[in-house]
C-alpha cells in the first residue's frame, strides 16, 4: 500500500476520497435496483441514506485498512531507534 513518494497519511486521504465517491454513486445505484427488481417499491432519495451512510462507510474502511498500516509502520520506526 504504500509508495515511495507519498506519506500515509495522503494516502489514507485519497483512499477515503475514492472511497467516499465511490459508495456517493454505488449506493444509491444499488438501492434503485433492489427497489426495481426485488420488492417493487419507488425509490426515494434522502440525505441519511445517500451521504450520510456513504460517508460513514468510508471513514469505516478507511480506518480498517489503514490502523494496521500505520501500527506497523510505528513499530518499524521504534525497532529502528
Amino acid at each position: 500500500m504504500s509508495k515511495k513518494g507519498i506519506s500515509l497519511k495522503a494516502q489514507a486521504l485519497i483512499y477515503f476520497f475514492s472511497v467516499l465517491i465511490m459508495s456517493f454513486i454505488l449506493f444509491p445505484l444499488l438501492d434503485m435496483l433492489w427497489c426495481a427488481i426485488i420488492t417493487h417499491t419507488n425509490f426515494s432519495y434522502n440525505p441519511q441514506d445517500y451521504i450520510l451512510e456513504p460517508f460513514i462507510f468510508s471513514i469505516l474502511i478507511t480506518l480498517f485498512f489503514y490502523i494496521p498500516v500505520i501500527t506497523r509502520k510505528a513499530k518499524t520506526e521504534k525497532k529502528k531507534k
